[in-house]
């Protein structure tokens, strides 16, 4: 699987506002950091809210702010709302009258695991944690 700009775009603009959570992050701030587009951001955001990620604060000191800790983000979550769920093939996902005696099931399901498994061990503090100690934010 590759992950698109939607992904590593949306994961930098989460880890982004993780990082800089003392107060409502604006949009512009965020795009002059990491390098996005004022448009595309607004896309991404858009989705991240819908996703119950993120939610919009509206005013003069308004901005984006996440909708809980960074600690309790997996970036499994996050590129699930950005990219969808990730499965490597159909199967995993439907009825096979093979799946029992498929080689090749197991092989994918165990693909799918380890794939999830990672993205479930690597929270959003990880992430901020992990940049602030080479003193950046971007990924």
């Amino acid at each position: 699987m590759k992950i698109s700009t939607k992904g590593r775009y949306g994961v930098q603009i989460m880890t982004d506002i993780a990082a800089h959570c003392s107060k409502p992050v604006k949009i512009s701030e965020i795009c002059a950091r990491q390098g996005i587009t004022v448009k595309y951001a607004e896309q991404l955001t858009a989705i991240l809210i819908k996703g119950n990620l993120l939610r919009s604060v509206r005013g003069a000191s308004g901005g984006y702010e996440l909708t809980k800790p960074a600690s309790e983000y997996t970036m499994d979550e996050i590129i699930n709302v950005l990219e969808g769920n990730f499965l490597p093939v159909d199967c995993l996902n439907s009825p096979c009258n093979k799946k029992e005696n498929c080689g090749m099931f197991r092989f994918w399901q165990g693909l799918y695991e380890c794939y999830n498994s990672y993205l479930n061990s690597v929270t959003l503090q990880d992430l901020i944690e992990e940049g602030s100690s080479a003193d950046f934010y971007s990924i």
